[in-house]
């Protein structure tokens, strides 16, 4: 016998193990502008649903409005359900509204739980006596998959239908001869000793023209001074134009030693760098010496070998 009260406490322990615990719904009386007795027909039907689904029903005292203005919520707002809810210590409220219409009432009942949204449904219903049919607002109560049952076995996959390896094409390579290189040759380098020669050559011819320029010059003051030697010294006008004749060809002189000058050392140092560049390998020597002449002065370029 304590065998047989062992073996059923074991049984009983399991039993309440892998009972859980339903969740408790309240169905709350309805609000709306049908009479007393509609309201109870009403909440009778949608009471007898509420029975199918999977939770513990309980059957309210009061209306949704009711209940708000018990919990001190204002109906309308989203968040006063949950506090219905919390004061009423249930998972669920369920909540029904009946508005009468020509011939007709419009049913809206509306189940709600913590945190979410209301679901909602609305049917419309013929008032013929005796029992209400309400099997539109059934949906709302229907029963969820509960845990331990074996849930529809999903459709098996689609087996991927295999595709053949496509080869790559072989391509075989081009050669690209290579395009010739256009080599512009660099031009060779100019000799500048051709250019300095001829510069020596214009400094030499120069010279020489200066150095006329400075002998015509110096006798156009010859042709002065014996204007001078000849002219009359009686008068004061004679004086005067006596000076004339002395001051003019004292500037034609003086212009005719600065050609002179001039033309010379252009001419010579020239000539000096011509015969350098073309006789490198001997060592020669120019000397610029002073020279005095009948009407004037002038220097000397004489060219020769070291002492």
């Amino acid at each position: 016998m304590i065998r047989n009260l062992a073996i059923g406490a074991i049984g009983l322990a399991s039993t309440l193990a892998s009972a859980e615990p339903k969740k408790t719904i309240l169905v709350l009386r309805s609000d709306g502008n049908a009479d007393a007795t509609l309201r109870a027909r009403v909440d009778a039907a949608v009471l007898k649903l509420a029975k199918t689904s999977d939770g513990q029903v309980t059957a309210g005292d009061i209306s949704y409005v009711d209940a708000a203005a018990a919990t001190g919520c204002k109906p309308e707002l989203p968040a006063c359900k949950d506090d219905i809810l919390a004061t009423f210590a249930t998972d669920e409220l369920v909540m029904t509204t009946i508005t009468r219409k020509p011939g007709t009432l419009e049913v809206s009942v509306r189940r709600a739980t913590r945190g979410a949204a209301p679901r909602e449904v609305t049917a419309m219903v013929a008032d013929g006596g005796g029992d209400l049919q309400l099997d539109g607002i059934g949906v709302l109560f229907a029963a969820t998959t509960r845990p331990g049952t074996v849930p529809e076995k999903p459709p098996e996959p689609i087996a991927p239908i295999p595709v053949p390896p496509v080869e790559p094409a072989l391509v075989a390579p081009v050669e690209v001869a290579p395009a010739p290189l256009a080599v512009t040759p660099m031009p060779a380098p100019q000799d500048g000793n051709g250019s300095r020669r001829g510069l020596q050559i214009a400094g030499m011819v120069g010279g020489g023209v200066v150095v006329l320029i400075g002998f015509g010059l110096w006798g156009s003051a010859g042709d002065v001074q014996s204007d001078i030697d000849a002219a009359p010294k009686r008068t004061t006008a004679d004086f005067t134009k006596l000076r004339d004749l002395e001051a003019r060809g004292d500037t034609l002189a003086t212009w005719g030693n600065v050609m002179f000058i001039s033309g010379v050392a252009l001419a010579g140092v020239s000539t000096y760098l011509f015969f350098r560049d073309r006789r490198r390998d001997s060592n020669r020597t120019a000397t610029i010496t002073p020279t005095l002449f009948d009407h004037g002065g002038g220097i000397a370029l004489t060219f020769g070998a070291l002492p």
